[in-house]
């Protein structure tokens, strides 16, 4: 029997308020490799661009840098993670 998928995983939009306060492995791949950032997401309400998770990364980068993502436009996944010590992971490919 597999076990019950979360519904986070699933390729319909989902709504990002579901992962207000919650501890995000960020994965960004690059040609020169994967660098994983870990923050917490908070949950952002704007009448301007939409609904949006920022992700304040916790590592020491100068301008406390801060990942926005839209829930209009995002086309990712995010998972349960299970390696980086958060409660969820996704990823960002570097353009």
């Amino acid at each position: 029997m597999m076990p019950a998928r979360s519904p986070h995983w699933s390729r319909q939009p989902i709504r990002l308020s579901e992962f207000d306060g919650q501890r995000m492995a960020v994965i960004v791949s690059r040609p020169s490799g994967r660098v994983v950032l870990r923050g917490t997401a908070e949950f952002v309400r704007d009448d301007a661009i939409g609904n949006t998770l920022n992700i304040r990364i916790d590592e020491p980068e100068p301008g406390h840098p801060v990942l926005v993502i839209a829930e209009r436009s995002w086309r990712g996944r995010i998972v349960p993670d299970f390696h980086h010590g958060c409660k969820f992971c996704l990823t960002v490919d570097q353009a």
